[in-house]
């Protein structure tokens, strides 16, 4: 017991002094550029942040932080569709066909931080470093373009019909889809859908006084975060930084 009250008189002590020595208590930051998804498509996108931390060390700060990510793309890849047979009558054979996903997707995230930093060049370089966990908000807009049906044989050869009537117009039963002449369905977009889910952020950076009270700088943070939609939303993001340091009181 008494290991512990000495440990936290320490602290108190290291924390009350540095808190003195503190002449702004208030941190800004503000951020933005690029981020790549690992695990989801579509991979890269825009992104930015921005969080306010008190200070009540010189290297420590609790605070909030808000971070966006806004993506959208398109991708292509061929499946094969197996078609049912009846039992008098000789296995069909499969169906293949290009499909298309296009995905319109922002996530927001917000929750409590932490804020630290280590001092490089004195009054000069310091690197600083955020670790957070809160809420991820994700939104998503999914539609999906059926290309090219072919009926073919195992291989996977065409044998050069299509999957429709005569005239090149694709006909497809309880599929929602509307027909193209081109041979093409187009499944309309789904509703946009929005999740709720836990996620965490933790970011590292270096910055660059130009005074007492401003500093840019450059960074890259890491979020996770996982939604039963759209799957795992991990990501890694790369940005130019403003920082504002001030004292409320001033």
């Amino acid at each position: 017991m008494k290991r512990y009250i000495i440990l936290l008189t320490v602290f108190a002590c290291i924390s009350l002094n540095g808190y003195a020595q503190i002449e702004n208590r208030w941190r800004i930051h503000l951020s933005g550029g690029s981020g790549k998804m690992f695990d989801n498509k579509p991979e890269c996108g825009i992104q930015g942040s921005t969080d306010i931390h008190f200070l009540f060390h010189q290297n420590l700060g609790i605070g909030m932080k808000y971070a966006f990510f806004s993506a959208e793309g398109n991708w292509e890849h061929q499946e094969t569709i197996d078609r049912p047979s009846l039992p008098s009558l000789p296995p069909l054979p499969p169906m293949f066909a290009n499909v298309e996903y296009q995905v319109n997707r922002s996530i927001n995230y917000v929750g409590p931080s932490l804020y630290a930093n280590v001092p490089i060049v004195k009054s000069k370089l310091i690197i600083s470093a955020v670790l957070s966990v809160g809420n991820t908000y994700c939104k998503s807009k999914e539609s999906v373009t059926v290309k090219n049906i072919q009926s073919g044989d195992e291989t996977g050869e065409s044998d050069g019909s299509f999957f429709g009537s005569s005239d090149g117009n694709i006909k497809i039963v309880d599929i929602g889809g509307s027909t193209s002449p081109n041979n093409n369905i187009f499944i309309p977009d789904n509703k946009p859908f929005t999740e709720t889910a836990f996620g965490s952020y933790a970011g590292i950076g270096a910055e660059y006084f130009l005074n007492k009270s401003i500093s840019i700088g450059a960074g890259c943070g890491y979020f996770n975060s996982f939604c039963e939609k759209a799957g795992k939303l991990s990501r890694i993001d790369f940005s130019l930084t403003f920082n504002i340091y001030f004292n409320h009181n001033k």
